[in-house]
């Protein structure tokens, strides 16, 4: 992180009257086999505190966590707060944390962005100079939205959650497509996020700290302090090359070769319909495409397909 707010924020905060942020760190970390994002680390430093830091840094006089675990940051009013039930998605963790908050502008950040710090600013700006707008958002270099890297005012957001009622489950866009937003181009790192443990290695780099991160090794019940119990708690997830190993292993076992499964599209389709539908939809959605491509030999076509069907879904 940069460690200064820079002027542009500061102007952008006072023009803006105030600016609150919720922080959102109660998901399940499925690609990282269900380990805390929150509590991995870049830099010596855990994403969450990165990320509260960073809010902190450009003028947030409230921080807002919605998630098992609390950030940390100086300097400012640091709230927690835990959606019931946990695991709703990241519109119940908005929804629950939005009470904490009354600054007419709320920076929305996922837990898992390590140089959000680099987009904050010009989000603010944005915001400023457009007043008829209700919020900034910052693309990726694909021109894709990140909903959770962005500044709202607080009422548009208050009224998109009355308006869609029970949030639970639901992806982030289902609330903020429908605004009226400024697309703020992304630069740096900052669109980066740590889905998987590449992801996280990619950002140790970045950091300076590293080049490799490996995640923690699977303990055994019999030599683990507590017992099975707590072996099955601190159960690890697999690197990413233990993953093309799986694939390997079972396509060869299948009668397949490994270059037939398209690890990628699999994943990406299983992305989209997660966070454009629900995420129980991915896991049978992906089977679906499967048995379809196995009927008609068109694996690109039927994935295609499913992917469009799920954009359609998110914007019901």
């Amino acid at each position: 992180m940069s460690g200064r707010s820079g002027l542009d924020a500061v102007d952008a905060v006072d023009a803006l009257g105030a600016v609150d942020a919720i922080v959102l760190a109660g998901g399940r970390g499925s690609r990282l086999g269900g380990a805390s994002k929150a509590r991995l680390t870049v830099g010596g430093r855990r994403l969450v505190d990165r990320v509260t830091d960073a809010a902190a840094e450009v003028g947030a006089r409230r921080v807002v966590v919605a998630g098992p675990d609390a950030g940390s940051a100086r300097d400012v009013d640091l709230r927690h707060v835990v959606d019931d039930p946990p695991f709703g998605g990241p519109l119940a963790g908005l929804a629950a944390a939005l009470p904490e908050t009354d600054a007419p502008v709320v920076l929305l950040l996922a837990c898992d962005l390590p140089f959000a710090d680099e987009a904050l600013r010009g989000l603010l700006a944005a915001l400023e100079a457009a007043p008829g707008a209700d919020g900034a958002v910052l693309h990726d270099a694909e021109g894709r939205a990140q909903w959770l890297l962005g500044a709202y005012r607080r009422e548009a957001i208050a009224a998109g959650i009355e308006r869609l009622g029970d949030v639970r489950d639901l992806p982030a866009r289902a609330l903020l497509e429908p605004l009226t937003l400024v697309a703020v181009p992304a630069t740096g790192h900052a669109a980066l996020d740590v889905d998987r443990w590449r992801d996280l290695a990619r950002a140790s780099v970045l950091a300076g700290v590293g080049s490799a991160v490996a995640p923690p090794s699977r303990p055994h019940p019999s030599t683990t302090p507590g017992g099975p119990a707590v072996a099955e708690s601190t159960n690890a997830p697999l690197p990413p090359e233990a993953l093309d190993d799986w694939v390997a292993a079972l396509a060869e076992r299948l009668g397949l070769r490994r270059d037939d499964v398209p690890v990628g599209a699999v994943l990406d389709l299983a992305r989209d319909v997660a966070h454009g539908v629900a995420r129980p939809a991915a896991p049978l959605s992906t089977f679906i495409v499967g048995l379809a491509a196995g009927r008609s030999g068109d694996l690109e076509g039927a994935t295609r397909i499913a992917a469009e069907l799920a954009a359609e879904w998110a914007e019901r």
